[in-house]
C-alpha cells in the first residue's frame, strides 16, 4: 500500500493493455486515519485511473451538475473499463449514492457509471481537499481510493 502524499495533486496511471473491466460493486468504509472507497470489477486487465479535485461535481459527457454532498469533490475515473449491456447495474443511466459509515472525511460517494472506457465516481469530502492515495488490488480487480482524515501531511 503506498504512503499518503502530502499534497492534493491529481494522479494518473494507465490501465493495462486490453483491460475490459466491468464495475460490479462500489463500497465505502471507515479506517483508522482515513476513509476508503473501493471500486470492484470483473474481467481481464488492471484498471488505470485519473483523479483530481474539482470545484463543481459534473457528469462526464453531459456536463450535468451532480448532487454530491460535501465541500470538496474528488473526481475519480477508472480507465480500461466497459459495461455489460446484459447487466446494467452500473451503466451510465444507473446513477446512485453509496453510503460511507462513520464520521470520517468522506460524506458521499456518487457512482455515475461507465462512459467511453472510463468509469466515473465522485467523492464528496467534508471541508478542504485532503491528501489521498490510489492503488490497485487483484483477485478480483479493484481500485482503492483512501482519503486522509487530516488536510495536512
Amino acid at each position: 500500500m503506498p504512503a499518503f502524499p502530502t499534497g492534493t495533486d491529481s494522479q494518473y496511471v494507465e490501465s493495462r493493455p486490453r483491460s475490459l473491466l466491468v464495475l460490479t460493486d462500489v463500497r465505502g468504509g471507515r479506517h483508522d486515519g482515513f476513509d476508503r472507497v473501493v471500486m470492484q470489477f470483473r474481467g481481464p486487465g488492471k484498471p488505470g485511473w485519473y483523479t483530481a479535485y474539482v470545484r463543481r461535481p459534473r457528469a462526464d459527457g453531459s456536463g450535468e451538475r451532480v448532487p454530491v454532498a460535501g465541500d470538496s469533490f474528488l473526481d475519480v475515473y477508472a480507465s480500461g473499463t466497459t459495461y455489460d449491456p446484459d447487466e446494467p447495474a452500473y451503466d451510465y443511466d444507473t446513477r446512485r449514492h453509496v453510503a460511507v459509515p462513520g464520521d470520517g472525511p468522506v460524506r458521499d460517494v456518487y457512482v455515475l457509471g461507465t462512459f467511453e472506457g472510463n468509469t466515473q465516481v465522485l467523492v464528496g469530502i467534508e471541508g478542504a481537499a485532503r491528501p489521498y492515495r490510489v492503488f490497485r488490488l487483484a483477485d478480483p480487480p479493484r481500485l482503492v481510493v483512501d482519503v486522509r482524515d487530516t488536510a495536512g501531511g
